[in-house]
């Protein structure tokens, strides 16, 4: 079974950040898993290319998901990640 390792990019005072991240942290294959968060602010490269697309999802191969939180397409991307691994 492969690792799955989360990573999220925010901002501080991001309330979309804050919702997605909520979410994920509800999720108890998350909370296995452990998710990363990454202050996009802290990283100009980062910033550079993702300031008008936050929150962003990532595991250590793809991108996940980005943007505005959907509960039903997040768990949808979670249940995928979470039965190839």
């Amino acid at each position: 079974m492969a690792v799955v390792r989360l990573t999220l990019l925010v901002r501080h005072d991001c309330e979309l950040c804050d919702e997605l991240h909520s979410a994920l942290a509800r999720d108890p294959r998350v909370a296995q898993a452990g998710l990363e968060l990454v202050d996009i602010t802290s990283r100009s490269d980062l910033f550079a290319l993702h300031a008008y697309r936050i929150p962003v999802l990532f595991d250590a191969e793809r991108e996940l998901y980005a943007g505005r939180f959907d509960d039903a397409a997040v768990t949808a991307v979670l249940d995928e990640v979470f039965s190839t691994a």
